[in-house]
């Protein structure tokens, strides 16, 4: 997390004491979260899938999912 103050350093050019400048230094997890949240989503996504077209084996997925789309496109 970012200091509140600056902490005390020693100026290179002068060589006396100094006081550090305050600069943020706050991480964030997003990117990496983001991976996670995007893996778990098609998890969730293909379980979804699994349950209604069925997850035996994948002739049987495909001719679920196919009889599916004639259904909804007639």
């Amino acid at each position: 997390p970012t200091q509140p103050t600056g902490s005390p350093t020693i100026d290179v050019q002068t060589k006396e004491s100094a006081q550090a400048t305050v600069e943020r230094s706050d991480t964030t997890a997003v990117p990496a979260a983001s991976v996670i949240a995007e893996a778990m989503t098609a998890i969730t996504i293909m379980q979804a899938f699994c349950d209604m077209f069925g997850a035996d084996d994948f002739t049987r997925i495909k001719r679920n999912y196919q009889a599916y789309l004639d259904e909804i496109n007639d």
